[in-house]
């Protein structure tokens, strides 16, 4: 973890596109205590990275970016259980096909377990960058294509209903995106927002995770690249990215991927392969 020049940080800041960086004091908030920033450097390169990583060190698994990127941590290092890739960044288009972030992962897992032998967990703090328009597209999708009401919303159709005049105007999707319009945030994060809204969301997401595919994958690219390299969906996150763009993705949720031990990893990476989603009983819950 050597300090690095300020044309590496310049670059770091300039490449930044999961979470672009707003201020000068924003970029040195994650180069500070708690926070490190790795990197893939090439010879012929050495003032920008191929590919980089941010990483907060946190007391156990977080599913906030408002926890990750809000006051300077308390918490000494030492005491950190829980590392957390919360951003990752390839600077070349032209390496789109080269895997560097999964080697880039491995690598900053193995020096991370090495200076911080008491950390438990390593985990992504993942947006979903396409479940936001796939609702929209599933709301015009015309039969056959179209999934059922009941299909999508489950237990939550009859509450969700509840809300709109009788008979609903639209489909219940349909409804659904027109009811969080224009202004998803002051819906979901009102105190008098419906209770329903947060499980049935909750629900949608799992379902565009885990059994939305093409060509037996996941549609979703952010999904496809861990899930592929071994990770499993431990956790889906209510609000953990209230900002504006977060917000046009997502409605704001982002998700978890764990990557466990070396055997945990290839054998998730296997199941992967014969087309299973590895995911926490967490997660399976909310597509009961």
């Amino acid at each position: 973890y050597e300090t690095s020049p300020a044309s590496v940080v310049e670059a770091i800041a300039r490449h930044e596109q999961v979470h672009p960086v707003r201020t000068l004091s924003d970029m040195r908030s994650r180069l500070g205590n708690g926070r490190r920033c790795l990197g893939f450097f090439h010879p012929s390169l050495p003032e920008k990275p191929l590919v980089f990583v941010h990483v907060a060190l946190m007391p156990d698994l977080t599913g906030s970016m408002l926890e990750i990127r809000g006051s300077p941590p308390l918490l000494p290092e030492a005491d950190a259980r829980a590392a957390i890739f919360y951003s990752i960044n390839a600077t070349n288009p032209g390496l789109a096909g080269v895997d560097l972030g999964n080697a880039l992962i491995k690598r900053a897992a193995s020096l991370l377990a090495a200076e911080f032998p008491e950390l438990e967990t390593f985990s992504t703090l993942s947006p979903v960058p396409g479940f936001r328009s796939w609702l929209e597209v599933k709301a015009a999708s015309p039969p056959p294509f179209a999934l059922s009401d009941s299909e999508l919303f489950g237990p939550h159709l009859a509450p969700f209903l509840s809300l709109l005049p009788s008979p609903p105007p639209a489909s219940a999707l349909s409804s659904l995106l027109s009811y969080l319009s224009p202004s998803p945030a002051d819906r979901l994060s009102s105190p008098a927002a419906p209770p329903v809204l947060r499980p049935l969301l909750l629900r949608l997401l799992a379902r565009y995770l885990c059994l939305e595919r093409r060509r037996n994958r996941p549609v979703d690219g952010v999904a496809k690249f861990h899930l592929g390299n071994g990770a499993a969906l431990r956790r889906l996150n209510w609000m953990a990215d209230p900002s504006g763009r977060g917000m046009g993705q997502s409605y704001g949720m982002m998700v978890n991927y764990e990557y466990g031990g070396e055997g945990e990893v290839d054998g998730n990476r296997g199941r992967f392969g014969r087309g299973e989603v590895v995911r926490s009983e967490e997660v399976e819950r909310h597509l009961e």
